[in-house]
């Protein structure tokens, strides 16, 4: 016990030593966030957020053309960004917070850092997925799957996550690293829908079975099991469709597990307007647009992931969202049991 909570302190300590490095224009990856923070302007809104620039610039610059507000994008990971936005307090030129984890949207929720969005806007996104007092809203969904070779294995032979961490799969499972934002959400759920001693055996199979197994990232995870190295893997839906789009004859196919049961883990992107935006209208604007049908689109077609809001189709490819079953947890329960899951799974020792 000592040496864990050791370890945890340590991390800890490094968040913060992290952040503030970075506030103070020493960041340890500067090709990520080449700007300096300034406040905004009439015509620029600053956005904190752990989403990709990659993924997040072409969103942004379709707003602007549309707007003519520009955007300028500050990105770094959950952690850093939310312990910079509560160091900065008033004084931040951030506007928009804008998390790829409904969890760390709750955390800030509960820190104080954000301000009320209007009501006609939140109520254009499902209750399951937005806060409860209507401070930030979901802008795209994801689902936890298992990514299966085809020639090992029938669907039929796996119908539920916990099947991932029975005994005759041992050495025949991939995973990403425990640290994985994604893998911790989709543990959280579990938690919530399934309790703690069978998350917990869940987790001793699977880190048996894992062995030798766990990547850094969902997209080897998936290519592993296309190469037939592995057998099955767990990831986020869209590693599997973007593989297929780049290798259409990839032996592999995807199980959204739980169907007969409580249904899917899932998470969201969350989006909201900070407490203290210097610029509220340009970013309730660049809210309104994440969740229009425009914005929600760019969501779909550029990542398979799925629209937030019903009515919006998804990418072709991709699984209609009515023929599949997610679990009914919601983010603010997400949000409260997020640090049970990560002592579970750290206390576990999973890699």
């Amino acid at each position: 016990m000592t040496t864990q909570m050791t370890h945890r302190d340590a991390r800890s300590t490094l968040i913060l030593v992290a952040t503030l490095m970075a506030m103070a224009g020493f960041g340890c990856n500067k090709k990520k966030d080449t700007q300096p923070a300034t406040k905004a302007t009439q015509q620029t809104i600053v956005v904190y957020t752990d989403r990709g620039k990659k993924f997040l610039e072409p969103i942004a610059a379709a707003f602007t053309k549309k707007s003519g507000i520009q955007v300028t994008l500050h990105t770094a990971g959950s952690m850093e960004i939310l312990t910079r936005a509560k160091i900065e307090g008033a004084s931040s030129p951030c506007n928009i917070f804008l998390s790829k984890d409904s969890a760390t949207m709750e955390k800030a929720r509960v820190a104080g850092l954000f301000h009320s969005i209007d009501k006609p806007l939140l109520e254009k996104v499902p209750a399951q997925f937005r806060a409860n007092n209507g401070e930030w809203v979901g802008i795209s969904a994801r689902m936890r799957v298992i990514v299966y070779n085809t020639s090992k294995f029938r669907a039929d032979d796996l119908q539920s996550v916990f099947d991932l961490a029975k005994p005759e799969h041992e050495g025949n499972v991939g995973t990403v690293k425990s640290d994985n934002g994604s893998f911790i959400s989709g543990i959280t759920s579990l938690l919530a829908d399934h309790g703690r001693p069978k998350v917990e055996a869940f987790l001793k199979g699977l880190k048996r079975n894992s062995k030798g197994h766990v990547f850094p990232k969902h997209t080897p995870t998936v290519k592993a099991v296309a190469d037939g190295k592995i057998a099955m893997g767990y990831v986020n839906h869209y590693y599997y469709y973007r593989h297929l789009a780049k290798n259409p004859k990839a032996p592999i196919g995807i199980i959204f597990p739980d169907q007969s049961g409580k249904g899917a883990s899932w998470n969201v992107a969350g989006v909201a307007l900070t407490k203290h935006s210097k610029d509220n209208q340009g970013a309730r604007d660049f809210i309104a647009y994440l969740v229009s049908d425009e914005g929600q689109q760019l969501f779909a077609e550029r990542n398979f992931e799925y629209p937030i809001r019903p009515g919006v189709k998804a990418h072709d490819a991709v699984k209609p969202r009515t023929r599949i079953k997610l679990t009914s947890t919601g983010v603010a329960m997400m949000g409260k049991l997020r640090a049970e899951a990560v002592a579970l799974i750290q206390d576990m020792g999973l890699d």
